[in-house]
């Protein structure tokens, strides 16, 4: 009988630290290896859904949010491998807006993404919007340094 297991979790836990925060016993959900199953659609993400993105964050920043959520993730756990079924396209590009952050760190201080280290399907979409987006995030990451 397949389980329904509700959790909240941050991005930094899911993508830096490898856990869920918190399921809802209160025990967090440790080695969670996060992958885009075959049947998912390429990442379709533009600049524009990425600096959207990032001014909402800005926002929230501005407006002191200690908490800002980002949406549903829903997940599918087969045998310790945590499918994504809806919430990819904001996955990938979290997961690009750090990358993209860490670049700015000493080597030795930064960590590693390790879902970003999967293949993906070599398709125009994947090629194009992934490399677009991370340009994306470091053109405004440096352009927003610049003002401080």
């Amino acid at each position: 009988m397949n389980e329904l297991t509700l959790a909240i979790t941050t991005i930094g836990d899911l993508l830096l630290n490898n856990k869920i925060t918190r399921e809802n016993s209160g025990k967090s959900i440790d080695n969670v290896r996060l992958t885009i199953p075959n049947y998912q659609r390429p990442y379709k993400w533009t600049a524009r859904n990425v600096i959207q993105l990032l001014d909402d964050l800005v926002e929230a920043c501005n407006a002191e949010k200690e908490v800002y959520r980002v949406g549903t993730l829903i997940l599918h756990n087969e045998n310790d491998t945590y499918n994504i079924v809806d919430g990819q396209q904001r996955i990938i590009t979290f997961s690009l807006l750090l990358y993209a952050l860490y670049e700015l760190e000493n080597l030795e201080n930064r960590k590693t993404i390790n879902f970003l280290e999967q293949k993906l399907p070599n398709n125009d979409y994947n090629r194009h919007n992934i490399s677009k987006n991370l340009n994306t995030f470091r053109r405004r990451i440096c352009k927003k340094l610049e003002g401080y």
